[in-house]
């Protein structure tokens, strides 16, 4: 048990990461889009960090999935700060399952 956790760590080491996720600094939202689907995409103007591979796209762009409890929280998010222009900063997932092309909102967080 004690080779364990050193073994566990040492093979997450080596594997190595296939993508990164984004994250932007402080910016503003614009081009909001709310799918049929219920997906929602919008832009932030903030500089972003490396997009991840599936995230072909505009590097401003952004997606998630309005649907679920959680989705229905970052809607309520963004067009409050949408509507009051308030700086906002995003991580991502480094991945694209709501928008083929965009990576997917990990969450969201005011940035003033």
């Amino acid at each position: 048990m004690k080779l364990l956790k050193p073994m566990l760590f040492a093979s997450l080491l080596l594997s190595g990461v296939a993508a990164h996720a984004s994250d932007t600094g402080a910016g503003t939202v614009h081009n909001v889009y709310i799918m049929e689907s219920g997906v929602v995409l919008f832009h932030l103007t903030g500089s972003r960090t490396s997009l991840p591979a599936c995230g072909t796209y505009f590097p401003t762009r952004w997606a998630f999935d309005s649907t679920t409890p959680a989705g229905q929280a970052k809607l309520s998010f963004l067009m409050t700060v949408y509507a009051s222009q308030k700086p906002i900063g995003i991580h991502g997932t480094s991945t694209c399952p709501n928008w083929a092309d965009t990576e997917t909102v990990s969450y969201l967080m005011t940035a003033d």
